[in-house]
């Protein structure tokens, strides 16, 4: 757990500059964790976002530090609790994303175009870094913190193990 969200996370924030997601498609579980780690999400019309991982009897760490930055802490946790997809229009609607268009590349494009391109680089990544000094340092911490939760409790129960199990298997937990 810790090497892949904190390598992801860590790898995304040394960008000093803005960085956009174009997501066409499925964005489940990592693939949502990745675009929440970006700074702009742009989506298709066409695209779902999710945390399936509850189906399986586990819990989404990065997602659980994540959404709440993203939309209301209720909205994050229907998604974390109940493990359902979300359409790009309920997305935009929560404050997951912030554009939905028919291209989401090209918008992305176009939102950097438009907005970023003439603005000093400088100015930029310092402006980045001011604005999330707090979520870094926080984000830091609860990714620690989970790491624990997830490692040694929740791995260590039968349900984690039976869900995983299932899903290798291509079949549905069932949870007693």
């Amino acid at each position: 757990v810790d090497d892949y969200i904190t390598r992801d996370w860590e790898a995304v924030r040394r960008i000093r500059k803005p960085v956009l997601a174009a997501v066409a498609g499925y964005a489940l579980g990592g693939g949502c964790e990745l675009a929440m780690m970006c700074d702009l999400i742009v989506a298709a019309d066409t695209a779902q976002f999710g945390q399936p991982e509850m189906k399986l009897g586990v819990f989404a760490p990065a997602a659980s530090v994540l959404l709440p930055y993203r939309m209301t802490q209720p909205a994050a946790e229907d998604l974390l609790f109940s493990g359902r997809s979300i359409a790009a229009a309920e997305a935009l609607a929560q404050g997951l994303v912030q554009r939905v268009a028919p291209d989401p590349q090209a918008a992305a494009l176009a939102y950097f175009d438009d907005h970023l391109a003439a603005k000093s680089a400088a100015a930029l990544a310092l402006a980045l870094a001011a604005a999330r000094v707090a979520m870094r340092t926080q984000v830091r911490e609860r990714l620690a913190a989970l790491e624990q939760l997830y490692l040694d409790r929740l791995m260590s129960t039968h349900h984690a193990n039976d869900g995983f199990a299932a899903f290798l298997a291509k079949q549905k937990p069932i949870f007693k």
